[in-house]
């Protein structure tokens, strides 16, 4: 009698530990899982069963680390369709895995998709924590994987961007709260327009560019540029599959990626000395991963001050929200181009502008890509499409270069032939300098000239030195105007504040801050006329000032632009009333 007592006990332990935890990791049609039953890996990493988040009631069909405080969940079943007690089960068929309510078939509450029927289906939660459906007679193929509908998290083995095959799209899509695991507003995908590039978009918004691709990783994810020796070989892009891999690490064996409600990418990492997850990588991290956060051709750099730079050649949109230190408007051309006669200007050292409208391909050499860009009018910037072995493809651009930060990449800008790439400002400058040794060679010539015939005589000398001062306060004197402020004045040169043209250029009326009314002479990018001609010409103007000619209020000479700035006469020259229209 007290063996049949020990026997009824043994076997009412072994029902209570079976009815929380199976020793198994599969489901089959003959064999459901219980809410308070859960599946193990091999190996013991994950586990599968019902869940409820955080400080929520709701009951969830998940897979998680097993043995691993506090819970983290990496995939749940019903995201969607919450369970509001404990009676679900989830059963296997030959149409796939069914999540129901009390076991009946008429309340379905989630279901797997499967492209066909299985003959003797199996669910088996992996090893990587991929649970699986497959054929009992074929256990390489699967029919249905949870990989293919990823949460928001990202595992080694996990893939992200798009299958061009079957038409599906992977992407991580944040929990709405630690409470809900329903979608949230954020999501990180593998944009497939222009050229792919990986985004972390808010709705439609896009608010962190980590890309595009170039042969070793993101360019985009300049943060990644500190961490490359510590975390070697983290992504692997697939084109032809345009997707992403998240790669396992050797000196990190537990790592995931996710997507936080409040709007960020995360790369973690399982530390056993702090029984914890310690963050390895954060987007965003500053105010440069922020998409667009200078505004169009434009380049955000951490240091030095501002952050905000216009490119070579382009001025802010708004002055006076340029000063104020407001720049998502960007910047605009200072000269229209012209294509036949423009060139280009090699920028080292940067992320890659947005390519979601760009044009690439991969056989072009870098030469070849020049030369195509500089064919089509509308062609922007080029680039090399791979870093590896020295580059090698084309990327074009044809738009505003938006979202450009401090990476590690070459950029070649389109600009006028009159403003000039390093090569042109290598050789003016040592053009520059044959001058100035020419010219001091000539002086000290005609100095000892001069002395040699003993004709530089006390008042002669004192005359000279008078004149060498007069010229040098001259110089310091000259009224000079800031280029943006102009720009601002004119509205970029509109052509509804052109006043009239000719052979030297054109004038433009503008208005200064302080409300002064102006008449710019914007001498033409063709005109002969030297630099030394044009400070000539200003000096000669401001001493002739008189009360009956037009006032000269200072001039402008910066990236090529050779300016006047006179006051304006509202009501035209006097040569208008003597000889008409």
């Amino acid at each position: 009698m007290q063996e049949l007592k020990m026997l009824w006990y043994l076997s009412f332990l072994f029902s209570l530990i079976s009815s929380t935890s199976t020793s198994l990791d599969n489901i089959t049609s003959i064999r459901s899982l219980r809410d308070g039953e859960t599946l193990i890996s091999h190996g013991g990493i994950f586990e599968l069963g019902f869940f409820s988040p955080g400080n929520s009631k709701n009951r969830y069909v998940g897979i998680w680390y097993h043995n691993m405080s506090p819970l983290t969940v990496v995939w749940v079943a019903n995201r969607e369709k919450a369970l509001n007690d404990t009676s679900g089960v989830l059963k296997l068929t030959d149409q796939g895995l069914v999540l129901l309510v009390n076991g009946t078939s008429n309340s379905t509450v989630w279901s797997s998709t499967m492209s066909g029927k299985a003959e003797n289906p199996v669910a088996q939660l992996l090893a990587s924590g991929n649970l699986v459906v497959k054929d009992g007679h074929n256990g390489e193929h699967f029919l249905w994987q949870s990989f293919d509908f990823l949460g928001d998290t990202l595992l080694p083995g996990t893939k992200i961007g798009w299958d061009p095959v079957t038409g599906l799209e992977r992407t991580m899509t944040s929990w709405k709260s630690a409470d809900d695991p329903g979608r949230g507003d954020f999501m990180f995908r593998i944009d497939p327009g222009g050229y792919p590039q990986a985004v972390l978009t808010n709705g439609t918004v896009i608010m962190v560019r980590v890309g595009p691709w170039n042969g070793q990783m993101f360019s985009g994810a300049t943060i990644y540029l500190r961490y490359s020796k510590l975390l070697p070989s983290d992504y692997d892009f697939i084109d032809k599959e345009l997707i992403c891999k998240l790669q396992p690490l050797q000196r990190y064996s537990v790592i995931r990626s996710v997507v936080t409600p409040w709007g960020g990418v995360q790369l973690l990492h399982w530390s056993r000395q702090t029984s914890s997850w310690e963050i390895l990588l954060s987007l965003p991290e500053g105010e440069c991963d922020k998409y667009s956060h200078c505004g169009a051709n434009s380049v955000c750099r951490v240091t030095p001050a501002p952050i905000c730079t216009c490119l070579e050649g382009f001025a802010p949109k708004y002055p006076r929200k340029w000063k104020d230190l407001y720049w998502s408007d960007g910047c605009v051309r200072i000269t229209p181009l012209s294509c036949s006669k423009d060139g280009f200007k090699k920028h080292s050292g940067l992320v890659l502008p947005d390519t979601s409208t760009s044009w690439h391909n991969k056989t072009m050499n870098l030469q070849e890509c020049e030369d195509l860009c500089r064919k089509n009018c509308s062609c922007t910037a080029y680039s090399n499409l791979d870093v590896r072995a020295g580059g090698s493809g084309c990327l074009l651009w044809f738009h505003d270069l938006i979202d450009m930060r401090q990476g590690g990449q070459d950029l070649y800008i389109r600009l006028p032939m009159s403003e000039p790439d390093d090569e042109s400002n290598k050789k003016k400058l040592v053009g520059m300098i044959i001058g100035s040794i020419l010219f001091f060679m000539s002086m000290m010539f005609g100095l000892v000239l001069c002395l040699w015939r003993k004709k530089l005589e006390e008042p002669e000398i004192f005359w000279w030195k008078q004149w060498a001062h007069k010229r040098e306060k001259d110089d310091m004197d000259l009224p000079m105007f800031d280029l943006s402020t102009i720009v601002y004045a004119t509205n970029y040169f509109s052509s509804d504040n052109k006043l009239g043209e000719g052979g030297f250029g054109s004038v433009y009326k503008g208005a200064l801050e302080n409300g002064t009314e102006i008449a710019v002479k914007r001498l033409s990018i063709d005109s002969e006329q030297g630099l030394d001609e044009f400070k000539n010409e200003v000096q000669l103007i401001a001493k002739l000032q008189h009360r009956n000619l037009v006032k000269l209020l200072g001039c402008c000479i910066q990236q090529k632009e050779k300016l006047l700035i006179y006051e304006l006469m509202p009501n035209r020259s006097l040569d208008t009333f003597i000889f008409g229209s």
